[in-house]
């Protein structure tokens, strides 16, 4: 298995760093982008390794990055992050041996929802090609309404304002609300 580990891909205010695995092969394979969990406000890549190392055990190029937390970095810092990472993908392809038309995320929780986020991208350079959303929010909004208590506090940090007053800001950070025509599978 070829494995490159801790390695910078983003200067923003913190060194974000990556874990990248994929099997010792000569095949150009797709990624898949693990996107830690943490509720926006804790975990690390380190989260995300079995996953990736799974998948490169069985056949697929696996990385796991970094993202700025919340609430020091709250939202849109998490998701510019991933979105980041998937055009540095790319532009790694050639020296990563992946294909850079089959780029996957997924993750679990606050990853999940990060996910989900790069597969709505408006930009196709930073749009994947396929999305696992495990247990992500994909509706922000009305978190009295709609959420947990468990979760209030996380959404709180994550965003950093109030919901009353700002709800286009937690619509932007909703996937429901960015669905359209032409999204790739979910």
């Amino acid at each position: 298995m070829i494995a490159l580990i801790d390695q910078p891909y983003r200067d923003a205010g913190i060194e974000l760093r990556y874990d990248f695995f994929r099997p010792n092969s000569e095949e150009v394979l797709p990624l898949v982008i693990c996107l830690h969990g943490g509720g926006w406000i804790s975990g690390c890549k380190e989260d995300a390794r079995d996953l990736a190392l799974g998948l490169a055990r069985n056949g697929f190029a696996a990385a796991c990055p970094n993202y700025r937390l919340a609430p020091l970095h709250p939202f849109p810092a998490a998701v510019d992050d991933a979105r980041f990472f998937v055009e540095f993908a790319r532009s790694k392809s050639d020296e990563w041996m992946i294909d850079p038309a089959r780029l996957g995320s997924v993750g679990n929780s606050a990853g999940g929802h990060l996910s989900a986020m790069l597969g709505l991208s408006t930009d196709p350079a930073q749009r994947v090609d396929a999305v696992v959303d495990i247990c992500g929010l994909t509706d922000l909004t009305r978190p009295a309404e709609q959420h947990f208590p468990i979760a209030w506090g996380f959404l709180e940090q994550f965003m950093a304002v109030p919901y009353d007053g700002n709800e286009k800001l937690w619509e932007s950070a909703s996937p429901l609300w960015q669905l359209r025509e032409g999204l790739p599978p979910f």
